[in-house]
């Protein structure tokens, strides 16, 4: 590239932000290559993903003006694969700022209380991108009751699959962090707005997510208390 990385990327960053996912597509395929926890790029990008995520507004009826050129079907392939595969890898990158950036957007959109329809959909967006990494982030979680000899196992694996700098102390700090959030997420559900709870989008996302993190024992009372709720 002879010293012309930055533009490059700068160019790939604004057709993410195009308004055709076929254009943003093309984009996301080249930074997936790109990313790496040795840049701040996964920071950069990840609040566009987010907006992504976003069903947009006239496949839901919230708008009269295409603008995407897709169905919901296409969307939902967009999502599910490439959309999900770049957000994988930007949580592998920067695993800290991934877990507090989605449930800081999900405890922003569950204590508004508007009853604004876009919420709902906002919202689910919101889930559906933490709920992408959701079973690797729940791994994470799971390793803060473990012993230090399981700690320091998890470490030397993340050294030789992902190639990441880590030791006990990161894996411990990590895990805990992970924990917290996850269960912050879902007790935060239960106070989620009624223009989402009415929502089938929502509801939907709502029980993937909770059917993957409850594989952890810790979190079963707390998922228990928020289908009670629902």
């Amino acid at each position: 590239m002879q010293g012309a990385e930055n533009g490059f990327i700068d160019l790939l960053m604004k057709s993410v932000r195009h308004p055709s996912i076929h254009v943003c597509g093309i984009a996301l395929e080249a930074l997936n290559f790109l990313l790496s926890p040795r840049s701040d790029l996964s920071t950069q990008l990840l609040p566009l993903l987010q907006g992504k995520a976003i069903v947009p507004s006239f496949l839901v009826g919230l708008s009269s003006q295409d603008q995407c050129d897709v169905d919901h079907n296409e969307f939902e392939r967009f999502r599910e694969h490439l959309l999900t595969d770049i957000l994988i890898s930007c949580y592998k990158t920067n695993r800290n700022y991934y877990i507090e950036s989605c449930t800081s957007a999900i405890d922003e959109f569950c204590s508004t209380g508007s009853t604004n329809a876009q919420v709902a959909y906002q919202l689910e967006a919101a889930l559906f991108c933490l709920g992408a990494v959701s079973i690797e982030a729940t791994k994470r979680a799971a390793l803060f009751l473990k012993s230090p000899a399981a700690q320091e196992a998890a470490a030397k694996a993340s050294r030789l699959q992902n190639h990441e700098n880590v030791d006990v102390q990161s894996i411990s700090h990590d895990s805990k962090l992970h924990d917290d959030h996850l269960a912050k997420t879902i007790r935060t559900l239960s106070n989620a707005p009624e223009v989402a709870l009415s929502n089938p989008l929502f509801l939907s996302q709502m029980c993937r997510f909770i059917g993957k993190v409850s594989r952890i024992d810790v979190f079963c009372k707390t998922i228990t208390t928020v289908i009670l709720l629902t």
